[in-house]
């Protein structure tokens, strides 16, 4: 990793960086895509390009995430059309699995987040460029499980306490997701909803969510057909159950819309079909070739996801009692 380091800062140095800048981005973008393997396989890499890449990745975001020069839509899907990652791709990548690393520096996150929520906003799920978009979003993904420590951090340990940085970017970034979530492309919406999971578990972040009504799309999306984005949906029901007070509990009728999702998840016969469901779509997504192996790992891969969400769901009907009879205690 460290070798691998050292070339980048060597090949960003060169005069082609500005004088052939094709030839440039595609050595930058092997690099990165290279370094994003090693890093995702092993722990130790990760740690060490978390540790001492983060001035590097910052530079490469600079170059080309948030100006991305020639890095636009047609040359993206250029690369992708001959089998290449495109250097915005990789680099996002790249700065994805950095934030794998429970060493991540804060102000690295801090500093990074809003230039790829810059980026999010000019990439299109329904261009040739779809997979860059993605990217972005599961980089934010990674990025994001270090936002409550920010809160953390600019609150000063105050319980309750919000961050003015995650305000201003939730402005924007909360906006982004909402969009993303309507344009029906599967995987970007799983992570756009495992995103907002991480947001929901900041106190800013539910604040942001109940005062822009998120919390109501949040609750349409629990009738998604895919059980991981359930599950990514009853998780951001969680957080915000799990704080003193919670728009859709106070609400009658979000609370009959939300009891109603988590009803098929409370006895055996909701999860069994539950998991039924999700084996078709499993199999429907997979190769016919794979055959017998992939309708075993299908129908263990469904199970799984079904039982989570049903214990997940165990959880957040214990934190609306709570709120309930709390409510009903205090008005007493």
């Amino acid at each position: 990793m460290q070798a691998a380091m050292a070339a980048l800062v060597s090949q960003l140095g060169q005069p082609d960086v500005a004088r052939e800048p094709a030839r440039a981005q595609l050595l930058t973008a092997r690099l990165a895509a290279a370094m994003a393997h090693v890093a995702e396989a092993s722990g130790a890499q990760c740690d060490l390009l978390a540790t001492g890449g983060t001035a590097l990745l910052r530079q490469l975001v600079d170059l080309y995430v948030r100006t991305a020069p020639g890095g636009g839509p047609d040359e993206a899907a250029g690369a992708e059309e001959d089998g290449q990652v495109p250097v915005q791709q990789a680099v996002v990548w790249l700065v994805g699995v950095a934030a794998m690393s429970a060493h991540c520096p804060l102000d690295f996150v801090a500093a990074v987040a809003p230039r790829l929520t810059d980026a999010l906003k000019d990439l299109d799920l329904q261009s040739p460029g779809r997979l860059t978009a993605v990217y972005t979003l599961m980089s934010l993904c990674n990025l994001s499980y270090f936002f409550a420590a920010i809160e953390r951090a600019d609150a000063g340990g105050a319980a309750g306490g919000t961050s003015p940085r995650l305000e201003a970017l939730y402005a924007t970034l909360g906006i982004i997701l909402a969009g993303v979530l309507f344009e029906g492309d599967v995987e970007a919406t799983v992570e756009a909803t495992r995103l907002l999971g991480n947001i929901s578990f900041t106190n800013t972040g539910r604040d942001w969510l109940e005062a822009n009504r998120c919390d109501e799309v949040i609750l349409v999306f629990l009738g998604h057909e895919d059980l991981r984005v359930v599950y990514n949906c009853f998780g951001v029901m969680l957080n915000l159950t799990a704080a003193s007070t919670c728009r859709v509990v106070r609400d009658a009728a979000l609370l009959q819309l939300l009891l109603k999702h988590t009803g098929r998840y409370t006895h055996h016969e909701g999860i069994a079909a539950a998991a039924r469901d999700e084996r078709r779509l499993l199999l429907a997504s997979a190769l016919p070739t794979e055959g017998e192996a992939a309708a075993r790992a299908a129908t263990e891969a469904a199970k799984g996801f079904a039982e989570q969400t049903a214990d997940l769901v165990e959880k957040l009907l214990a934190n609306v009692f709570d709120l309930v009879h709390g409510e009903s205690a205090a008005a007493a």
